[in-house]
């Protein structure tokens, strides 16, 4: 992480009205590469975070890697490590220097798979409990995981996508990890849940007392896999989690607007020339602070979607601004943050979310007794004391 690329990030987040977030490496970065202990990752991200211009007016919470190994491979957790040289971070350094998650490498890497040694999982799960950490890992399965950019179905078999079959993977990642966290005491949130099968053993954990959250990423409830038959071979859809089908996607919406799971904005800054590739080499990630709020206002009732963005995942994180005396309600600790859209409806105009609603643009943000006046490029946020 640099200077220069966190003020584009929190630049961003801020014209998208977003004014916190769990703020994690990418570790694909080669950046990354001399990053060896968790601490040093939070560090990084703290000094990247805290230089820039939008610092006070964006609250931002790190995170730090679940496992390590010796070099890149182990900073990384990419697949194909040797398994006996990694080992569970530094995660008592890691929180002392502010970190208040830890991620495992098929979060902070589109390309990497979860974990396959459960037994090392296991001890990094009860490090995490010990510290009171949040461990943030994947839903899905890494063995079948492995090369998708679709979804297995009529699409992927029509355009000839590489595919996954994302129903039973999430039902063996899901499962897999709520057995962990029961071992363990750990509490675990599951990011970028994608379908209705990974949705129930969710709900199921949940009702069963494991201590244990998910995340849903807004292309997962706003657009299908169909979308791939109307832009064949265009690499903005190439996402990770990959476009859902239809019938997952609705499941999906319905337990957003029951606040079953929250939306996670998954923004990943991916460089022109790692998208202008052929559809299966092309990096997964998309730019989505710009149209998150706008778009999910387009499909989500004001409660819902105060739930799915502020409240639920500030609740997850183990209640940082909601109120203790009524944490069931949106009123937060201190400083209040509001943010104005424009009236009118329209739509995306181009990049993964083309085509789809909006409910408004973004106008103005508050936040930290400031107003920040944003514009549709982050360089030219300012801002002017309230």
């Amino acid at each position: 992480p640099e200077e220069r690329d966190a003020a584009f990030i929190l630049g961003q987040a801020l014209a998208g009205g977003v004014t916190g977030a769990l703020v994690h490496a990418d570790v694909d970065d080669e950046s990354a590469d001399s990053l060896d202990d968790a601490d040093d990752v939070v560090g990084a991200l703290h000094r990247a975070c805290s230089q820039t211009r939008f610092a006070t007016h964006f609250a931002a919470h790190f995170a730090a890697q679940l496992l390590r190994g010796p070099g890149r491979a182990g900073a990384a957790g990419v697949a194909g490590a040797p398994l006996g040289s990694k080992e569970p971070a530094d995660m008592h350094r890691a929180t002392a220097a502010g970190g208040v998650a830890f991620v495992d490498a098929a979060v902070s890497n589109p390309r990497a798979c979860a974990p396959t040694n459960s037994e090392l999982l296991r001890r990094a799960l009860e490090l995490c409990r010990t510290v009171g950490g949040l461990a943030v890992l994947s839903p899905v399965d890494g063995g079948l995981r492995r090369g998708a950019i679709a979804v297995e179905g009529p699409v992927a078999t029509r355009l000839g996508l590489p595919a996954a079959p994302l129903g039973a993977a999430e039902a063996i990642g899901v499962g897999r990890a709520v057995a962990l966290a029961r071992l363990t005491g750990a509490r675990i949130h599951l990011t970028g849940l994608s379908t209705a099968l990974g949705l129930k053993a969710v709900e199921a954990a949940v009702a069963d007392g494991v201590e244990v959250s998910a995340d849903v990423a807004p292309w997962s409830i706003l657009i299908d896999d169909e979308t791939w038959c109307r832009r064949p071979y265009d690499t903005a859809l190439c996402v990770w989690p990959p476009l859902p089908r239809p019938a997952d996607r609705e499941a999906l919406l319905d337990a957003v607007q029951r606040g079953v799971v929250v939306v996670a904005a998954h923004h990943r800054c991916v460089p022109a020339r790692r998208k202008a590739l052929e559809v299966d080499g092309a990096m997964p990630g998309a730019m989505t602070f710009a149209a998150l709020l706008p778009t999910l206002a387009a499909v989500l009732t004001p409660p819902a979607l105060v739930q799915a963005v502020s409240v639920g995942p500030r609740r997850i994180l183990g209640g940082l601004g909601v109120s203790p005396e009524s944490p069931e309600t949106t009123e937060a600790v201190g400083l209040i943050d509001l943010v104005v859209l424009s009236a009118g409806d329209g739509t995306i105009a181009g990049g993964l979310l083309a085509g789809c609603a909006t409910a408004g643009t973004i106008a103005a943000v508050w936040h930290q007794n400031h107003i920040a006046t944003t514009s549709p490029g982050a360089s030219s946020s300012s801002t002017e004391k309230a």
